[in-house]
């Protein structure tokens, strides 16, 4: 369930901290018994007890796209096994729809347009739905005549939330080695991942306002 904000603003209502990527990795190494100094062992297991304690540390769709270029697999699975573990795949929203209600924000103090004060978004939920596209994406029971609702079946719920689960951890951990052959014979190249552009033109027809 995503976090809930308070009314006027898009803070969020539990402490948030904000991990860069070379953090993560600090940390993927300290996890797994090789740490770059001997203090990130200590802030391994200081970040792990403020996780359990209820801090959130959300990942970003920089991060998603930051591993996703990681081409070693072991690599990249110790860092997705330390992410999952610490932030339970809760991430910050989508950039477009922050960023967007920031401007709003802005011309609404400014300029008194829009009229009324934005409704702030949810700044935090689940999963690379959210962090990309500011929707949680859950899988469906689907069969020959479409979405098969998870009432009927007792045990639906709990099978869909661990498919959930998997989900979205194969999605920062990738493919396994066994499974690269194949995969790059239908395609697969994670090492060309494009970077986001910095063109202005880009970012202006990312946020422009949509039509009504």
């Amino acid at each position: 369930m995503a976090d809930a904000v308070e009314p006027t603003s898009a803070k969020t209502a539990r402490p948030s901290v904000y991990l860069d990527q070379w953090v993560w990795i600090r940390l993927a190494s300290a996890a797994i018994g090789a740490p770059r100094e001997s203090a990130d062992l200590d802030v391994l297991a200081a970040v792990r007890e403020a996780s359990q304690a209820g801090v959130v540390f959300p990942l970003s769709a920089t991060h998603y796209h930051e591993t996703a270029r990681i081409t070693h697999p072991r690599q990249r699975a110790d860092l997705a096994r330390t992410m999952a573990s610490i932030s339970h795949c809760r991430t910050l929203g989508s950039e477009k729809v922050l960023l967007r209600h920031q401007f709003l924000e802005a011309m609404h103090v400014s300029f008194g347009r829009p009229t009324f004060k934005p409704v702030p978004p949810q700044p935090l939920g689940i999963g690379a739905g959210w962090a990309v596209a500011g929707r949680r994406v859950l899988p469906q029971l689907r069969g020959p005549l479409g979405p098969i609702d998870p009432a009927a079946f007792p045990q639906a719920a709990d099978l869909l939330r661990r498919v959930a689960q998997f989900t979205e951890y194969q999605l920062l951990a990738g493919p396994d080695d066994a499974d690269l052959p194949q995969l790059r014979q239908l395609g697969y190249r994670p090492e060309y991942v494009e970077k986001a552009s910095q063109s202005r033109v880009d970012w202006e027809v990312l946020f422009r306002p949509a039509r009504q």
